[in-house]
């Protein structure tokens, strides 16, 4: 943990408990001095973007908005005899001593440029193999929680679509206006962001702008009526949100024999999001396999695909 950007901005996280963007800016930049890291402005943004998202995916931090939290430890069944353990390095540590050093740990494979010999971005993996309740002792000692049935709690905390529209998205009472040259619209053939010169919207699509904290406001236009233009409030839900109210499908394939979903990268610059994310990484809680097309989950069940499509009706499934 403490060799990994990630592991020691987590560290420094736990310390404050909580805060708000700049307060993580600040806290990644403490963790790139401790671990002589040298990054040019744009690199540097990129890994400290990569290592909030990272936290939050994995679990460990918990963000909302504008502000964020550091989720309690714990230990996390995925499957009869295996816990995977979400935890800074001092109670990761403090587990490995009451275990015997018999945690599992797999290192981070990466070929992320400019970082120094040693250093990751990404934390190892650990697991611990024992019995429920050899892991409910254990937990008790280390001040963890402990989740069984992890995947089927967490497919369940999936909103369904109609749900998402209804609490994540509101019509916009007037056309919005918007500075020259200060939005942006979704190109969903190309998977790309493009400059939109118009000050209206005009035409059927995703659009984002920069708002005063350096986030980003997202707007969707219908077609058909000037009007019809909506405000995402959960923008969080952008992909999903724009597949349902534009039209579009995003494809996933799920092997029956390996329990593996993939699912396409065709607009990759979206993102998924986070509670999702955390749902496909429940099987074997680890960051998925990539490929140019595809992202491939491993150890999701039948009934966890079930939840996932009949809640979300945006995928386009092939199973094989």
């Amino acid at each position: 943990m403490r060799s990994s950007i990630s592991g020691v901005v987590l560290d420094l996280m736990t310390f404050v408990g909580e805060g708000n963007f700049t307060h993580f800016n600040l806290l990644f930049t403490k963790a790139c001095k401790y671990l002589n890291c040298e990054f040019d402005d744009k690199f540097r943004r990129t890994m400290r973007n990569y290592t909030f998202r990272f936290l939050q995916e994995a679990g460990y931090v918990d963000a909302s908005s504008n502000r964020w939290a550091v989720a309690p430890g714990v230990l996390i069944q995925i499957r009869d005899g295996i816990f995977a353990v979400v935890a800074n390095a001092q109670t990761t540590e403090v587990l490995r001593s009451l275990t015997g050093g018999k945690l599992s740990v797999t290192p981070s494979v990466e070929q992320i440029p400019n970082l120094p010999p040693g250093v990751t971005l990404y934390p190892p993996e650990c697991r611990l193999n024992t019995s429920i309740s050899k892991a409910l002792e254990l937990a008790e000692s280390a001040c963890l929680n402990v989740e069984i049935n992890h995947q089927e709690r967490i497919f369940s905390y999936l909103p369904t679509q109609a749900s998402l529209l209804k609490k994540a998205a509101e019509n916009c009472i007037d056309p919005p206006v918007f500075k020259p040259g200060s939005l942006q619209y979704y190109d969903f053939q190309d998977g790309k962001w493009c400059q939109y010169s118009e000050i209206y919207l005009l035409e059927e699509g995703l659009y984002r702008k920069t708002n005063d904290y350096c986030f980003y406001d997202y707007y969707i236009a219908l077609q058909g009526n000037f009007r019809n233009q909506i405000r995402i409030k959960e923008t969080d839900w952008k992909l999903i949100l724009a597949l349902s109210l534009l039209q579009k499908k995003l494809s996933i394939r799920y092997n029956k024999k390996l329990q593996q979903l993939s699912v396409s990268r065709k607009y990759n610059e979206l993102a998924l999001p986070i509670l999702l994310e955390r749902c496909l990484r429940s099987g074997e809680f680890r960051k998925p396999e990539r490929s140019r097309d595809w992202l491939t989950y491993s150890g999701l069940t039948k009934n966890s695909l079930w939840k996932l499509i009949s809640k979300l009706p945006v995928f386009e499934l092939e199973i094989s």
